[in-house]
């Protein structure tokens, strides 16, 4: 009894070493799913038809930059295709700033220093108020979860076991772009650009809400040497702005520049 005891233990021993030596080769990667697709445009297109038609928050934002480390909020309001509106408060609630973007003009008002600028919307300009090579309609796209895509000419899809994610990597001729998405519900988890093999932005997103129509709570912005950890509360989404929303002037007496 003991020697046929010992002999099914040892063969036991065996299966679970074959066992556990076949899960290590596996390196704990998570399968691809059934419905995987190699074809980006299926992969893109319905993220796109997700995205809110416009948005209004306060965002609780946390940023470094230079060793320096800064708290402070924002109200803003977007709206298809590319209208954005940012008012920055000091930790107490005072007005520090409003920019207000159409995607080809931007005007912002510093009341801190009392001055007003205009100019074309450009990553540089927006850089003014949030230091961050983005475009402000790129932006205000990756707020309403519709995130901005390249204009891409190649474009190749991957599955990533280790991570759990489709990978979708896109490129021009100056530009390459990769894309990280939850395969689930098809959530966009993290996009990187880069210009000429250096980055431009990566932008990391998660705690995406439950609405028919998700859009992520928690996000995080890089760029160089600035970082900032991004908390959207208080949302309503797919809500009628008004136009004066987007529409910025010089109070009375404040310098204009030109930027």
């Amino acid at each position: 009894m003991k020697v046929s005891y010992l002999f099914k233990n040892k063969r036991l021993f065996s299966i679970l070493l074959v066992l556990a030596a076949h899960c290590w080769g596996c390196g704990g990667s998570v399968p691809k799913p059934e419905n995987f697709t190699e074809d980006a445009e299926v992969i893109l297109q319905p993220i796109a038809d997700r995205a809110v038609e416009s948005l209004s928050a306060e965002l609780h934002l946390d940023a470094w930059q230079g060793g320096e480390r800064v708290k402070f909020q924002q109200l803003i309001a977007v709206q298809k295709p590319d209208h954005l509106r940012i008012d920055s408060l000091s930790p107490f609630g005072q007005p520090l700033s409003t920019l207000v973007s159409d995607g080809e003009t931007i005007s912002i008002y510093s009341q801190k220093d009392r001055k007003f600028y205009s100019g074309a919307a450009t990553p540089q300009n927006l850089a003014r108020l949030l230091p961050i090579q983005m475009h402000p309609s790129e932006l205000s796209a990756l707020l309403r979860a519709e995130i901005p895509i390249i204009d891409y000419q190649t474009a190749q899809v991957s599955w990533d076991g280790d991570a759990g994610r489709t990978v979708v990597v896109l490129q021009n001729q100056s530009e390459q772009q990769i894309l990280r998405i939850e395969p689930k519900r098809q959530l966009v988890t993290q996009s990187e650009v880069k210009t000429q093999n250096a980055l431009r932005y990566r932008a990391q997103l998660g705690d995406y809400s439950s609405d028919a129509k998700p859009f992520p709570r928690r996000m995080r912005l890089e760029s160089g040497d600035f970082k900032v950890e991004i908390e959207v509360k208080d949302h309503r989404i797919d809500i009628e702005l008004a136009d004066e929303t987007f529409e910025l002037y010089p109070p009375k007496g404040v310098p204009q520049i030109q930027l």
